[in-house]
């Protein structure tokens, strides 16, 4: 089942999916990983860059 995104930010996004708390652990430590999981909750390229600059 896919989740409706529409009209949520990021953080509420995050929570949604359950992966605020893995999201925290490695925004900063694994950028790779930290991109793979804004993808999954369908953050546009330009924003990932400037969430995780």
């Amino acid at each position: 089942m896919k989740t409706n995104f529409q009209g949520l930010t990021v953080n509420e996004r995050l929570h949604a999916v359950g992966l605020m708390e893995e999201f925290d652990q490695v925004k900063n430590s694994d950028k790779i990983r930290a991109a793979e999981i804004l993808r999954q909750i369908e953050v546009d390229e330009a924003s990932i860059e400037q969430i995780l600059s």
